[in-house]
């Protein structure tokens, strides 16, 4: 019977592995990435209203078609320098099941596909804070791609 070969020959085929979708983006020159299921949308830069005494990485807020959206930079979150303002910078709307908020980027990149499989754990050593906020990199033809953790990211900012 013609079928059962072909379903026998199939048996043997290693199964595919699933991939996870990123969005990535650059600060300076360096690209991240974070996995677009937490990820509602992008807007361009837009007009962020300071909040009064609010701590470094607090940009502030803006109005999202009617709703106040809290705006961060997470650079100094990273040890990077902080967001300087600039035009072509957008905002990456983060759903975190509570509540939306934005984080500021330089500039958006594509959207690559990644296996578990091409993932690599951060190894965290003392003096690194920036390691607890990565799942992992991953090496591209061309890039190295250090994936966020955006929950890790919004629990320590303490905004919900």
């Amino acid at each position: 019977m013609p079928d059962e070969e072909v379903l026998e020959q199939n048996t043997d085929e290693e199964p595919i592995e699933p991939s996870v979708q990123y969005c990535t983006f650059k600060f300076e020159n360096e690209l991240y990435g974070i996995e677009i299921s937490y990820i509602q949308e992008i807007i361009n830069i837009q007009k962020i209203f300071k909040v009064p005494t609010s701590p470094e990485y607090i940009l502030g807020v803006i109005n999202l078609r009617g709703n106040i959206v809290p705006v961060i930079d997470i650079k100094p979150i990273l040890k990077k320098p902080s967001w300087k303002a600039d035009v072509n910078s957008n905002i990456i709307l983060i759903n975190s099941g509570n509540m939306i908020v934005g984080i500021v980027v330089d500039q958006i990149g594509d959207v690559v596909f990644l296996t578990r499989s091409v993932i690599e754990p951060v190894e965290i050593r003392r003096g690194e804070d920036m390691a607890r906020y990565l799942i992992g990199i991953s090496k591209l033809p061309d890039k190295v791609l250090a994936l966020l953790d955006p929950k890790k990211i919004i629990d320590d900012t303490k905004l919900e």
